[in-house]
Order: C-alpha cells, then structure tokens, then sequence
C-alpha cells in the first residue's frame, strides 16, 4: 500500500496541502513535544509546489479562541493555558486525535482546510540530515551532530523563526540533484523516524488514513484488552529540560493465584542537568537569561505524567506526590502545597495513573504504585495460560529503560516468549527493553505434568 499512500498524499488525484507541526522534545509532550514550529507543504502531481512557514506566536487569531474547545483540564490546572493553542496541540498521547485537532484548528484560525497534518520531531529532523549528509543552511554547512547546537543557537538568537531556515535546508537538499548517493540512507531515516514515532501522520480523508493507519505510520495510541503499560511524560515547567532526563521503569507482575494477579510499577527519573538552571523553587515561565537553551536545558523538570495500564485495576498502594511550594495551582490558590497530586483516572484511552513531580537539576526522584490486576490479563489456552503486555514506547522520549518481571504460579513453567528473557530462577522470569518502540511481551505458562 505504501506507493499508493504516496501518490495520493503528493497530490496524484488532484492538489494537497499539509501541515507540518516541528516537536520540541526537549520540552516533552505525549505525542512528541512542544510545537515550537509551524510549516504548511503543498504538492501537485507528486511535486512539491509550495512551502511556507507560520510564525507559532502568530498562528491564532485571537479573537476566535473562544470558539474552540478548551485546554486540557491538567493542562489548564497545571499551567493555567487558559484557551487551547497550537503549541499544545500534543497533549493528547494518541497521533491521530492530535491530527485531527490541529486541522480543526488550522481551519479555524487560518480560514482554510488543509488535507492532513504531519508531525516531526528534532530527532527526526537530525535523522534526516544525517542520512543526506548534511545540509546548507543560510550559506552554512550543518552536519548531524552540529543541528542540535545550530538549533540551540539559532534559537537563543532568532527565536523559533530559526527553524524557518533549518526547514528550507533541509527540503532543498532532500529535493537537491545530490541526493542520488543517500537515497537508501534516506528511506533508511524515515522507516527508523516513523517506527520510533519521530514522523507520524494524519490524513483528513478517511481512505487515506485507513492505509496510513495499516502502515503503522498514524502514532496510534493502543487500547489494550490485556496487560498495558504506558507512559507518558509532559513538561509543564516551561524548560527544555527534557534532554536531560533519564527515565526508567520497573514492572513486577506476581502471578501466584491465577484468578488475582497483582502489580507493582516502580517509576524512576533523574536529572542530568548541572546547577546552572533553574531551580525548583517557583513553576513559572522563564525571565530574562533563563530563557536561554543552555540555562533552560539544565533547569528544574516539572513533570506531569501519565502511565496508562490496564482497563480495570484497583489501586492497593500508591504515593503522595505532594504539591510542590509555589507550583501554579499553590499560585493560583486551587490546592494547597503539600497535598497529593496522585490520581486513578479514566478516559477515552483507559485507565492512568497520573501525577505531578518537579525533580532539581542533578537529583532523582522514585516512586511506586500497586494494584490488583483483572483476572482477564490472563487467557486460559489448552496448555496453561497465556499472559499478553503492550508496552508503549513515547514519542519523542528516546528511550525508556524498562524490565519487567513475573512471578509465575505454582505448578507451572515457562513455555515459549516473543523475547528473549534476562533472568529466570526459581518461578520468577524477567525481560529488559530499551523502549524506544512499541513492543508486545507474550509469556505462554505451562501447567507441570
């Protein structure tokens, strides 16, 4: 289906014309990050015809906030947005309702349709300028590993209008004459940008995005019927202190009475960043030098999470997750500091578990939740059983360093596993990933004859 998809996106059947949201990673959201950058690709008969870059402190008219829907209530409470903007399109973990929001609101505020909304992250943009080579921005040679530092620059210089010329570089080599070398380099970038969800795609017509959807390219949000783990970390700090973070999770499934299972998850955090940032003293926008990449970079992680795990647990333990002092709602006078910001949630992707943390520049924070497990993470085969767990790489976080651990029941084995296992000693089993794509853990359990 792909050359299909291809020629219909670039405008075989007539024009087309998308909107391409730059993600801020270093400044994490649950689709991939911040929109800091805002371009608009028209094709025609599989022709680039037309680029043109939008200011994001420019995007909105105004006077038209009020008639799209409001922010997202954490988002609202914890930062006090007070009207949803482009920026914040990624709130939302699932790709496909991101798309479709942001065309929703394109037509809004620029009075017009477009016909599909791509997003792309600075780690996929260094992917693709690493496959070609380089690239020629304003009369200067950017290598991959100078694109971070160029960014940093540009953007502590010229603001987010930088990336206006990073942009056009980029297109103008990948359209260039010299690209007949690094084509395979090329689709070798965009198959690794599209399978760790650093280039995801939403197309407003629905036959089309059935293909995008069958070729895994659509930043699906699953809904597991069986076990889930899934995190997802949003910067609510005003930092790019993302960069600096180290993340880690640890998920022990005790599978002793078949008909009970429980669980614990163990969320881990450190930051990297020197002292040179801010502090964790007050949640606030950044002022004057604070603004600066490297200052922001280093600075305290204010952290709203989510980790989305199966539909119908029962939380048996869980941490305070106190209210930082001089944290927005502590400002704003909706919760007092030293209160819980823990939450067992519901919504269109099942249940969370969600909080608030603010971790200094050279500390780390740990903390654990238990819960009891619906039976049904368990199907019942001929053999024994069969234990299924969807684990949701983030986009946009590099990585995740996650094991998982089972205790198996008494009077079974272990039977065959999509992966191969770290440690297996006296009924408990344990696999290790590096999330930086989706995986599906399968465990068969046979009953000892």
């Amino acid at each position: 289906n792909g050359p299909e998809l291809l020629l219909s996106l670039t405008g075989a059947d007539g024009p087309k014309k998308y909107m391409v949201l730059g993600q801020t990673s270093d400044e994490l959201r649950a689709a991939g990050g911040f929109t800091s950058s805002v371009w608009t690709l028209s094709f025609e008969n599989g022709a680039l015809t037309e680029t043109k870059f939008i200011p994001i402190l420019r995007f909105e008219n105004r006077g038209l906030l009020s008639q799209s829907a409001g922010p997202a209530a954490p988002l609202n409470f914890y930062m006090n947005t007070g009207a949803l903007y482009l920026r914040d399109v990624g709130w939302e973990p699932d790709y496909a309702s991101v798309g479709n929001l942001a065309s929703d609101l394109y037509q809004l505020h620029r009075g017009d349709e477009i016909d599909g909304v791509i997003a792309i992250t600075q780690w996929g943009i260094i992917r693709l300028v690493e496959a070609i080579g380089g690239i020629d921005v304003d009369g200067e040679f950017i290598s991959a590993e100078d694109t971070l530092r160029v960014i940093e620059q540009g953007t502590d210089t010229e603001g987010t209008e930088f990336l206006e010329q990073l942009f056009v570089g980029l297109l103008e080599s990948i359209e260039g004459e010299s690209l007949a070398d690094p084509q395979f380099e090329l689709l070798n970038a965009m198959s690794d940008n599209i399978y760790q969800k650093d280039v995801m795609l939403f197309s407003s017509d629905e036959d089309e995005q059935r293909l995008v959807d069958a070729l895994d390219i659509a930043g699906r949000f699953p809904v597991s019927e069986q076990d889930r783990i899934a995190v997802v970390d949003s910067n609510v700090g005003w930092s790019k202190s993302d960069r600096s973070i180290e993340r880690s999770a640890n998920y022990m499934v005790d599978l002793t009475e078949p008909d009970r299972p429980v669980a614990e998850l163990v969320l881990s955090y450190r930051n990297t960043g020197s002292e040179i940032g801010r502090d964790c003293s007050s949640q606030r926008p950044p002022d004057g030098n604070e603004a600066i990449y490297s200052v922001s970079r280093n600075s305290c992680y204010w952290n709203y999470f989510r980790a989305y795990v199966a539909t119908g647990i029962e939380v048996t333990g869980s941490p305070d997750l106190p209210l930082p002092e001089n944290s927005v709602p502590h400002q704003l006078d909706r919760q007092s500091p030293g209160s819980s910001t823990f939450s067992h949630g519901f919504d269109e992707y099942g249940d969370h578990l969600a909080g608030l943390v603010a971790i200094p520049p050279g500390d780390s924070i740990k903390f654990s939740f238990e819960y009891e497990l619906p039976a049904s993470v368990l199907e019942v085969t001929e053999s024994g059983f069969t234990y299924q767990l969807a684990l949701v790489a983030q986009p946009g976080a590099r990585g995740r360093r996650t094991s998982v651990e089972l205790q198996l029941p008494d009077g079974y084995s272990l039977g065959s596993t999509s992966h191969a296992t770290e440690f297996q000693n006296d009924g408990t089993v344990r696999f290790f990933f590096e999330l930086i794509t989706d995986e599906i853990l399968r465990v068969d359990l046979i009953v000892n004859e």
